[in-house]
């Protein structure tokens, strides 16, 4: 089915001639009117021990239509409402490392789309109370911004899942810049800045008491010493991912960072 939808979209994608009509394309068409994607969706939570399996196929799913239709699927019904459904029980979820290796995949290319389309960031704002429901805010509690609820599990992750996590993240500060929601939301309701001073915090208080001194003349921690220690490593990842947050973020978050 995916491979038929890519080569779909693919040739969708060609430049037409001004005036021409569009390509025509049977499978999307039928994808979006039958809702094969919440049938889907329904399918796959009744799988039982291959939950996992089919969760993970489901993301390889969304990735690759998301990176090749750019913003197209995004604004329909039938393809929004059972991602916002993957994505919301997601959430509070412990995973195996190759389902949370998609998923933060995933969510770094929404992040990107996003940031291409501020206009569709509104699509992905939901009341907590209406988490399964609707992406639709209601009276019933505060929004929440779930790709980047999603993000803050991974922020403190060695390696390339940490590192693509953190990427993700610092687009939606930068997209808080862009919406006052998004920027209310992190430095209200999110947790990111406790999370982030807790573990810079953490980081610091695990550094070496003293530091062996090898030369005389040796007066200033340069790259090789901080390269040596790993301690020291991952205190200034932390501390430069912080910077980093400060500089791109809406004025909330970092007066509340």
């Amino acid at each position: 089915m995916v491979t038929l939808l890519l080569v779909e979209l693919h040739h969708c994608n060609k430049l037409t001639l001004p005036g021409q009509a569009a390509p025509p394309a049977p499978c999307l068409e039928h994808l979006l009117s039958e809702n094969l994607l919440d049938k889907l969706y329904e399918w796959g939570i009744k799988t039982g021990r291959y939950a996992n399996a089919v969760r993970l196929e489901q993301l390889k799913l969304y990735e690759q239509l998301v990176s090749h239709s750019r913003h197209q699927l995004l604004v329909h019904e039938p393809f929004l409402r059972p991602l916002l459904k993957l994505l919301a029980s997601s959430q509070n979820e412990i995973y195996p490392p190759d389902v949370e290796k998609r998923l933060v995949i995933l969510l770094n290319q929404l992040c990107v789309v996003l940031m291409q389309n501020v206009h569709l960031l509104d699509l992905f704002f939901f009341s907590t109370t209406q988490t399964q429901q609707s992406h639709h805010t209601s009276n019933g509690g505060h929004t929440n911004f779930i790709i980047f609820s999603l993000l803050i599990p991974y922020v403190h992750r060695e390696g390339s899942l940490g590192h693509q996590a953190r990427d993700a993240l610092l687009l939606c500060m930068a997209l808080s810049q862009k919406n006052s929601n998004v920027g209310t939301y992190i430095a209200t309701y999110s947790s990111i800045c406790p999370v982030l001073v807790t573990g810079l915090g953490g980081l610091y208080s695990r550094l070496p008491n003293q530091i062996e001194i090898k030369t005389i003349d040796w007066y200033r921690i340069t790259t090789d010493d901080v390269t040596e220690m790993p301690e020291l490593t991952l205190f200034m990842n932390s501390l430069e991912f912080c910077n980093a947050v400060v500089q791109v973020a809406h004025t909330m978050i970092r007066q509340q960072l």
